[in-house]
């Protein structure tokens, strides 16, 4: 008798249990966010058809790099990327950049910028198949430095016999020959194509010096400039002398005469793994080995390539290149990396400045080819703000923050 008893408890409590969970959630949708299925691919590869994010309620002013969901005028919702914000002159530029203020100048770094939207990776796609070495296409140049040392697949090492290379040599560099457009590498190793060229990139990179007396370079082109970081390893220094700086895209690989940037220090010891990375976000520079990093900002505009029929934003060819000459090192797990890219197409802030309304905040998709966003449909008022994108709650391989 004490266990029917016992069964309409465990029932009302249930029931109980269940009744508050829909009220808290009902309170929750009313006051703080939901979750809401992502239906389109305007914002790959950050959100994909089929994903679920939470939004936070939030209509305050909007700053640039939020993911927001805005309320569509005939019903629905849309989600993008803020790329101006309420009362500043954007433009969008041949390049792909966004331009801000009446000097068309490119915007200040941001916390909320994204990370770098990978193109290559080496535990995906074989080193061997993407990067050049050696003498590349000639034949009649039968040294190469370069040695794969594991198959490819995650984990693919290759070794540089750098004692070997001159100082200046492109024997010492293993050059990028992959796509570099506004496409984006997919999770099972495919990539999705782009219809526009990329032009900030980044690069990262396990290392290891076996031995030092040399130097360490890595170079990434952007239209007619080549920016360098060049890092002096001798065994007899604690710390490297790191120089970064700029020549000219045809200026051939010589480490003499180009335009020096800035100067820093890392540590560098032989015999050990660390992550380098070097990275062009807007013509702000950063080269990281382990925890430190030198920073520096090319001022100028960038040098047209002498290619360019018209002299339009041009980049071609190896755009990434890293390796060493004096040095026998050891790379692994290598990422190429984009910048966002807003193609220049559309009614609104293309090619000529578009002043925006201390109500009016402008936004883009991150696949801007197949976005439908302000420059299309102008800017949106802000009351048509419904909040942040703060998480991907599904599927469960994709889940994160944002």
């Amino acid at each position: 008798m004490a266990g029917k008893r016992r069964i309409p408890r465990i029932v009302r409590f249930g029931a109980v249990l269940a009744l508050v969970l829909a009220v808290a959630l009902a309170v929750v949708r009313e006051t703080y966010g939901w979750v809401f299925p992502v239906t389109s691919g305007s914002m790959e590869p950050t959100l994909s058809p089929g994903d679920w994010v939470f939004v936070r309620y939030d209509r305050s002013p909007p700053e640039r790099h939020e993911i927001v969901v805005i309320a569509e005028s005939g019903g629905g919702a849309s989600v993008k990327r803020v790329a101006g914000e309420p009362g500043e002159t954007i433009r969008v530029d041949a390049a792909g950049d966004v331009r801000v203020g009446a000097s068309g100048a490119l915007p200040p770094d941001s916390p909320r910028r994204p990370a770098a939207i990978p193109l290559f990776d080496s535990d995906l796609q074989s080193l061997g198949e993407y990067w050049a070495h050696g003498a590349g296409d000639d034949a009649s140049m039968a040294f190469d430095p370069w040695e794969r040392l594991t198959a490819a697949g995650p984990g693919e090492e290759w070794r540089l016999d750098g004692g070997a290379v001159p100082r200046g040599s492109g024997l010492g560099l293993l050059r990028f020959r992959g796509s570099t457009d506004d496409g984006w590498l997919r999770a099972d190793g495919t990539v999705a194509p782009g219809v526009m060229t990329a032009h900030d990139l980044e690069v990262s990179f396990d290392l290891l010096v076996e031995d030092a007396g040399g130097y360490l370079q890595v170079e990434l082109t952007e239209q007619g400039d080549v920016f360098l970081a060049v890092v002096r390893v001798f065994a007899e220094r604690e710390r490297c002398e790191v120089y970064i700086g700029r020549r000219e895209v045809l200026g051939g690989l010589s480490l003499d005469g180009f335009d020096l940037i800035a100067t820093g220090e890392v540590a560098l010891p032989t015999g050990s793994w660390l992550r380098v990375r070097f990275a062009n976000s807007d013509n702000r520079l950063r080269f990281e080995v382990g925890g430190e990093a030198v920073a520096a900002v090319f001022e100028g505009r960038n040098a047209p390539h002498p290619l360019s029929p018209d002299g339009r934003p041009f980049s071609l060819g190896e755009r990434v290149r890293l390796g060493a000459a004096g040095l026998d090192i050891r790379v692994r797990d290598v990422v190429v990396a984009r910048d966002l890219v807003v193609l220049p197409v559309g009614r609104y802030a293309v090619d000529r400045a578009l002043a925006l309304d201390p109500d009016e905040f402008f936004v883009v998709g991150d696949a801007s080819s197949v976005s439908r966003d302000s420059r299309e449909r102008g800017p949106i008022p802000t009351d048509r703000l419904v909040g942040r994108v703060e998480w991907i709650l599904w599927p469960p391989s994709r889940i994160r923050d944002l």
